[in-house]
């Protein structure tokens, strides 16, 4: 059982999987890194992109994400088995693996890698209503441009108006489910924590405990860094949302649009 120790927290962006790991990343017992396998690292042009591991110090960072990245491009399965799973002085190690990095065909081994390993538990990490969810990633990426933050309150231009185009939502609600049936399925054989976005914001400690037990370590008090960014009358800065409500009316996206 070399890697009885391990984990994985596998989600979509907008999940609260930022939250939830620098609440991990804050227990003494765990080494929690971020998203150290990310497509963009391969990409010449985009070499100063953080590759989130635990302990460095990326104020001081030197050479240390150098040498790291050209390991991930060299080969990702070595470098997720050297790096992202060394457990050291820690009872636990784990880190972050996104839906749209499992899909991508650079680390399809390292998905099948963690698929055969049974041993490697799952902490599985969804979002109920994917209305929020697009939501929220459109915010972060067109309007906030603040994808984490230690403020909850960011300033919001509420004069600017958007608009989404319908086929970019259903698209991703489709993606969604899909990804998540697929990675429900590929990792049944594993010990699976399924939680919720929205049952961590109902209760954080509660879910916590939830993670801690699942993990086998002790329980602790909730303590991310990253707090949620309060964006004021969000569907205010959307000019077709009644075009949009309109159309998922009577489909079974509509239930995402009643909360």
């Amino acid at each position: 059982m070399k890697y009885k120790n391990n984990f994985i927290v596998i989600c979509e962006s907008r999940t609260g999987s930022t939250m939830l790991s620098t609440a991990l990343w804050s227990h003494p017992d765990v080494c929690m890194h971020g998203e150290i396998l990310q497509p963009r690292q391969f990409d010449e042009n985009r070499v100063d992109d953080i590759l989130e591991f635990f302990g460095i110090d990326y104020n001081n960072k030197g050479a240390i994400l150098d040498f790291l990245r050209d390991e991930l491009v060299n080969s990702p399965l070595n470098y997720v088995k050297k790096y992202g799973f060394h457990v050291g002085r820690f009872k636990k190690t784990g880190f972050k693996f996104k839906y749209e990095e499992m899909s991508n065909n650079l680390f399809t081994e390292v998905t099948d890698f963690l698929a055969n390993q049974k041993e490697i538990k799952i902490i599985h990490l969804k979002r109920k209503n994917l209305w929020k969810r697009f939501k929220s990633s459109f915010i972060a990426q067109n309007i906030t441009h603040e994808f984490n933050s230690t403020d909850s309150e960011i300033k919001v231009d509420t004069n600017r108006l958007f608009k989404i185009k319908i086929k970019e939502i259903k698209k991703s609600f489709d993606e969604s489910l899909k990804w998540q049936s697929e990675f429900d399925k590929l990792f049944s054989e594993h010990q699976v924590l399924n939680i919720t976005y929205e049952e961590i914001l109902k209760n954080k400690q509660l879910s916590f405990n939830k993670v801690t037990d699942f993990l086998e370590i002790k329980n602790q008090t909730w303590e991310p860094w990253t707090k949620k960014i309060k964006n004021p009358h969000e569907e205010h800065l959307i000019k077709n949302i009644q075009d949009i409500r309109d159309y998922f009316k009577n489909t079974h996206y509509e239930k995402y649009f009643n909360d």
